[in-house]
C-alpha cells in the first residue's frame, strides 16, 4: 500500500512493505491497524526500534500492510535519542487521533525530558478513547496525565525509584511488560519487542507471531509475568535462600532504619551468620552493602527528580543531608549539588 491519508489533520505514513526472501500470508482481509509513536527527546532507541522493527517484520512476512506506524514529536522536528542518534518525525502533536494504539517513547531522565504539552495531549487522546502505552519510562507520561491510576504497569528498572517519589500513590511492577485493557507499557529495551510480539500474537495468531520471531532471531518471548531484572540469585551467584531474601528486603526499604539486629532476627539467623553471608558471597559487610544501595538510590533521586537532597537524603535512608553528602562525594567523587548541576 502507499499513499499518504490524515486523521483529523495530523498526516499518516504511507505504508511501505519490504520485499524478503521468507513469506507468510496472512488470511484475515483487515485495514491497516494505526500505531503511533511519541518521541521525546533523549529517548530510548532500543526500545523504540524494538517495537517498529515487530511491525515491519509482520507486514514483511505478510506481504501487505499489516500495520502503519506514524511517528510525532511535540514540534514535528527530528527528536535525538538517548545515544544521540535522530529519529526523524511525521508531524507535531496536534488534534486528536482515533483509533490508534499510541505509545509515548522515552528514556533518561524522563521528568525533564517530557514536557507538559505531551502529557496534557496523552490525557486528551485518553479522554477520547485511544488505546496508550509507554515503552521505557513513558510511563511518567502517562502518570502525569492520570492515565495510571487504575491500571497494572511498567517502566525502566533503573527509574523506579524516581517515579516513586513524584507519583506516591502509584505502585509500578518490576514486569517486563504488562497489557492491561487500554493500557500497554513495557520496561524498555528488549522488553519492547517481547510486548509487540505479544500483541502480534493476539491480532494475527501464534503461528504467525513465531515465525515473526524467528526472523528477528530472539530465541524466546518473555512471558507477561516475567521480571524485568535478573534473579538475585544469579546476580548474587547464590541460591542461598536467606540471603537472597535479606538482600531482597534490604533493596526496597532503604529508607528504614534497617538495624542489622532487626534484620538477623527479622529472617531468624544471627547477626554474625549474616555477615558472614554477605562477606561470602558479596564480599562486603552488610552495612556496606546498604550504604552503596542507598548511595546508588540517592543519586537515581537526583538525576530523576527534583526533590531537594535534603529530601534525596531521607528518601534514601541516611539521617543527615550532610552525612549524605560526605558519603557521596567519596562514593562517586562530585558532591550532590555538582551532580545535578551536570558539573
Amino acid at each position: 500500500m502507499s499513499g499518504k491519508t490524515t486523521c483529523n489533520g495530523i498526516a499518516k505514513a504511507p505504508i511501505k512493505v519490504p520485499k524478503g526472501a521468507h513469506s507468510h500470508p496472512v488470511a484475515q482481509d483487515v485495514d491497516p491497524i494505526d500505531y503511533v509513536f511519541v518521541l521525546v527527546p533523549a529517548f530510548s532507541m532500543l526500545a523504540f526500534t524494538s517495537a517498529v522493527e515487530v511491525l515491519r517484520v509482520a507486514n514483511q512476512l505478510a506481504g501487505r500492510g499489516l500495520y502503519r506506524w506514524t511517528v510525532l514529536s511535540e514540534t514535528g522536528e527530528p527528536v535525538a535519542s538517548s545515544n544521540g542518534l535522530s529519529i526523524g518525525c511525521h508531524g507535531r502533536l496536534a488534534s486528536d487521533i482515533g483509533g490508534s494504539r499510541i505509545f509515548i517513547c522515552a528514556g533518561v531522565e524522563p521528568n525533564k525530558s517530557i514536557s507538559k504539552a505531551v502529557w496534557k495531549w496523552a490525557a486528551r487522546q485518553w479522554a477520547f478513547g485511544a488505546q496508550m502505552g509507554g515503552l521505557c519510562t513513558g510511563a511518567f507520561a502517562l502518570a502525569k496525565a492520570g492515565i495510571l491510576s487504575s491500571a497494572e504497569f511498567t517502566l525502566h528498572w533503573e527509574n523506579i525509584d524516581g517515579f516513586r517519589e513524584l507519583f506516591p500513590t502509584l505502585t509500578p511492577t518490576d514486569k517486563a511488560y504488562v497489557v492491561d485493557g487500554r493500557v500497554s507499557t513495557s520496561a524498555g529495551g528488549a522488553t519492547s519487542a517481547d510486548l509487540f510480539l505479544t500483541v502480534l500474537q493476539q491480532d494475527f495468531g501464534s503461528e504467525f507471531a513465531t515465525i515473526a520471531r524467528e526472523m528477528m532471531n530472539i530465541s524466546d518471548v518473555r512471558g507477561p509475568d516475567t521480571s524485568q531484572a535478573a534473579s538475585r540469585a544469579v546476580t548474587l551467584n547464590s541460591r542461598n535462600k536467606r540471603l537472597i531474601e535479606i538482600i531482597g528486603y534490604i533493596d526496597t526499604n532503604l529508607e528504614a532504619d534497617l538495624a542489622l539486629d532487626d534484620l538477623a532476627e527479622q529472617f531468624s539467623i544471627s547477626r554474625r551468620q549474616m555477615e558472614r553471608l554477605f562477606a561470602k558471597y558479596l564480599n562486603r559487610t552488610p552495612r556496606q552493602y546498604i550504604s552503596n544501595a542507598r548511595l546508588a538510590k540517592g543519586r537515581r533521586l537526583l538525576i530523576e527528580t527534583d526533590l531537594s537532597v535534603m529530601d534525596v537524603a531521607i528518601a534514601s535512608g541516611f539521617n543527615s543531608a550532610q552525612n549524605f553528602s560526605k558519603l557521596f562525594r567519596l562514593k562517586f567523587g562530585t558532591s550532590p549539588s555538582r551532580l545535578r548541576a551536570g558539573s
